[in-house]
């Protein structure tokens, strides 16, 4: 949890869920409902989109899931520590 994580020390880490990249005419319409959402232009054509705000893996695990019931194909999850992305 968020209180677990900063009783040991430091920033808490931060997971989010990518929800894919799209272009203008291909973005799902339903991916602006997602709460929390973050989008990241890729380049001049293609935006990328991260949803959800979860402090705990499982939670990530368990909306990942969701998403790709919900028919995106692949959503994956990225974790951020201290604001800047982490490569597990």
């Amino acid at each position: 949890s968020k209180q677990e994580q900063i009783a040991q020390g430091g920033d808490p880490y931060i997971f989010r869920v990518n929800l894919g990249s799209y272009g203008e005419f291909d973005t799902p319409i339903g991916l602006f409902d997602q709460e929390n959402l973050i989008i990241v232009p890729v380049s001049d054509t293609e935006t990328s989109y991260l949803a959800g705000l979860f402090y705990n893996l499982e939670e990530a695990i368990t909306y990942q899931k969701e998403m790709k019931k919900n028919g995106y194909e692949n959503p994956f999850i990225v974790a951020f520590k201290d604001g800047e992305k982490v490569e597990f």
